[in-house]
């Protein structure tokens, strides 16, 4: 079975905030040049799944790997977006806690070719409560509209990819059981959720090096 246009357009996006990463390079520092270096290894990752599935290779490693990645580095920035050591502190103590046990899973009672059942949901749900904690304060800490702080879109759109995921794994026993039509129907959705994500990011890059001018408009620091 061919994959349907909706999956198609939603692998594209992946390469989205990358694209407009490259775009604004020139103002790419620090935490911005941090997310941007995901960006690119997780459209890394997913043309390397794509290319396993074309060869019809074992693939599932593939976003295990990326998950792990997006999360251990999320948390760190994380711990540094929040004005609150303990919360700080909290952020570094899980991506550490994170990191070791999903190495321990991957060694005793998960394994990389088979599906993940506890490390990817625990991340996922990771994700959702500290990007909803981090949005909180945001809209507390900063003082200009928080909608021109590219770390806002970026927060935003982990929030609604990991809680996309979280549907999608509440759901696969079901998914699994349904006619191929059903099933193509509810990973559309999922496809048209994981786009928009992607698309924000790629909001989320171009804001970068952007402040507001004295007449609240916005103003390149190119």
């Amino acid at each position: 079975m061919r994959l349907p246009i909706l999956g198609i357009i939603a692998i594209l996006s992946t390469f989205a905030p990358v694209i407009a990463g490259f775009i604004r390079r020139r103002v790419l520092k620090g935490d911005s040049a941090i997310v941007f270096s995901v960006f690119v290894a997780l459209s890394g990752l997913s043309i390397c799944e794509l290319v396993l599935a074309r060869l019809s290779r074992n693939n599932l490693w593939v976003g295990q790997v990326s998950t792990l990645i997006e999360t251990v580095v999320m948390l760190l920035l994380f711990a540094g977006w929040v004005h609150d050591r303990a919360a700080s502190n909290v952020f570094r103590g899980i991506a550490v806690a994170y990191s070791f046990f999903w190495f321990v899973l991957k060694l005793t009672i998960e394994s990389l070719d088979k599906p993940s059942k506890i490390s990817v949901p625990i991340s996922t749900i990771i994700l959702v409560t500290s990007a909803i904690f981090v949005l909180f304060q945001f809209s507390r800490s900063i003082e200009r509209s928080i909608v021109l702080d590219w770390r806002f879109w970026i927060v935003t759109s982990l929030l609604i990819k990991s809680s996309t995921n979280i549907m999608f794994f509440a759901l696969m026993d079901v998914i699994i059981k349904l006619p191929i039509q059903e099933t193509v129907q509810i990973f559309s959705f999922f496809w048209i959720l994981v786009t928009i994500s992607n698309l924000i990011n790629a909001g989320g890059m171009l804001c970068v090096g952007y402040r507001p001018n004295s007449g609240g408009r916005l103003a390149s620091a190119l």
